[in-house]
């Protein structure tokens, strides 16, 4: 099991807007950069996602749930980040945590998220992540290292978010 808390170092910080609520999560440069967990789901589109098909791309992997209100706070900046990057090499996943996937699909249906949208459902996937609490983000370099994490929600669509997930394209990480 990865403990992202133990993985990610302290002041690592890259601005971003403050969403509405007032807090803004920060993104935390992640020590050592550990492989990511591997995982094989459905999406709630249907299509069999395997992390593994991901790789060579960054991917920004969001754990949430429909009853978490910061997680739904940030899902506009969520779906603000996947159509300014989906032609990229860069993914966007939400994990919804829990058994709920009707629940899940209500919601995407409700907001327009176009992103894909895996469920959960036996908490398996963020255990192994050391998922503790939600909204948990990981950023999974191409090479399928844990290379960021933020604890909370966050703007995910500003420019020093996306400049940092361009430069790990490049596989140059921004100095933090």
């Amino acid at each position: 099991m990865l403990t992202l808390t133990a993985a990610a170092t302290a002041g690592a910080l890259i601005p971003a807007p403050v969403l509405a609520s007032g807090y803004q999560a920060r993104l935390i440069r992640v020590k050592k950069r550990p492989e990511a967990p591997r995982f094989a789901m459905t999406g709630l589109d249907g299509k069999f996602y395997m992390l593994k098909d991901f790789r060579g791309k960054v991917v920004v992997l969001n754990f949430w749930a429909t009853w978490c209100p910061p997680c739904r706070s940030e899902m506009p900046s969520i779906e603000s980040l996947w159509n300014k990057v989906k032609d990229k090499s860069i993914a966007v996943i939400g994990l919804h945590v829990g058994p709920s996937r009707r629940a899940a699909m209500a919601f995407a249906r409700k907001n327009g998220l176009t992103f894909p949208i895996l469920v959960d459902s036996d908490r398996d996937v963020s255990a192994h992540y050391g998922v503790r609490s939600m909204p948990t983000t990981v950023i999974i370099g191409p090479e399928g290292r844990v290379e960021y994490a933020a604890f909370g929600p966050r703007a995910w669509d500003s420019r020093e978010t996306i400049a940092t997930l361009e430069a790990l394209l490049r596989d140059k990480p921004l100095k933090t």
